[in-house]
């Protein structure tokens, strides 16, 4: 299958010390594994969907809106608030595009 166990190297430092390395071979394997895996055309298109890193903007809404937490209980209330939320951050991104 491919595992062995992990193989340890000295080796010594620009400085002249030694330096213990150690790599686990069964690691590697897995990786260079799954490395194959997510590079086949069918993977690719999945995981390209999924590049949206919404923590910008949840970043963003704390930083520069000040929105630290919901002031309403219920989802529905809740979707209303994020949606005036996301329409204000919105409004601030277009008038920083025509200035």
């Amino acid at each position: 299958m491919g595992f062995t166990s992990p193989t340890s190297t000295l080796i010594s430092t620009p400085k002249g010390n030694l330096r213990k390395i150690t790599v686990n071979t069964s690691w590697e394997y897995h990786k260079e594994k799954q490395k194959e895996r997510l590079s086949t055309p069918e993977i690719q298109k999945i995981y390209g969907r999924r590049k949206v890193d919404v923590e910008t903007v949840f970043g963003f809404l704390k930083a520069c809106s000040g929105f630290i937490r919901y002031t309403i209980r219920g989802l529905e209330k809740v979707r209303k608030q994020t949606s005036l939320l996301i329409t204000a951050i919105n409004m601030m991104k277009l008038t920083k595009i025509d200035t």
